[in-house]
């Protein structure tokens, strides 16, 4: 057995235990509570593809998060980044709603992205120029993210009709593609199985993932070998 497949073995087996004490601590029958858990998560192809769309989203956040772990910086802000991401494609959407829905979707990512990353981007700002650690500026910047995410549904990008917290609907072209009508599964998920396989390859096998490594290990021995570390 690989370390790969020793590491998914140790996992699944204390996901089991975790779950068996949850229902356990909650008086819950073991094997009908687990059952029930299994069919709504696998169940069926709606089962399916509502539990990998679910997945996306936090795949793609928890790599945001383990590069910076890896850089030696504690970001905590994985659930802002999330929410500023989402809150970026939205705005970006009102620039672009007239563009052809197959580039919209494209460019809306790119918008995403872009949020996200300057959410983070913002934490290390102040972390390089200001000393403010970024365990306490990606926590607080939570809290900002979703406060500002509940004034943006409630004014500039609440739907036009102004009754519920919530953005206007995208039209289904400008959606990622989704190949099964009775499943949610779309397209995103294809992108969240790719890019750990991408976040590895930069980390492992590029000069630039090993300059990130080594001043995340030891910032004092990065800055003698003329690595930028700041």
């Amino acid at each position: 057995m690989t370390d790969a497949l020793r590491r998914v073995a140790v996992i699944g087996a204390g996901l089991v235990v975790v779950l068996g004490l949850t229902f356990l601590l909650a008086g819950l029958p073991f094997e009908k509570s687990f059952r029930l858990l299994l069919e709504g998560s696998a169940g069926s192809p709606f089962a399916w593809g509502t539990s990998l769309v679910r997945f996306a989203p936090l795949c793609l956040t928890t790599l945001g998060v383990v590069v910076a772990w890896r850089a030696g910086m504690y970001n905590i802000g994985g659930e802002g980044q999330y929410l500023m991401g989402g809150a970026a494609g939205a705005m970006g959407y009102l620039l672009v709603r007239h563009w052809p829905n197959p580039v919209i979707t494209p460019v809306l990512l790119v918008f995403s992205t872009l949020g996200g990353a300057g959410w983070a981007l913002l934490a290390g700002w102040l972390y390089a120029k200001r000393g403010v650690q970024v365990v306490i500026s990606t926590i607080l910047l939570n809290f900002v993210a979703v406060e500002a995410l509940s004034f943006l549904v409630r004014g500039p990008l609440q739907q036009d009709k102004h009754q519920l917290p919530l953005t206007q609907s995208l039209p289904n072209g400008a959606m990622l593609m989704r190949p099964l009508a009775q499943s949610p599964l779309h397209s995103g998920v294809v992108l969240a199985v790719i890019a750990p396989a991408l976040v590895w390859w930069f980390l492992f096998r590029t000069r630039a993932g090993l300059n990130l490594r080594f001043t995340g290990a030891n910032p004092r021995a990065a800055k003698v070998q003329r690595i930028p570390v700041t």
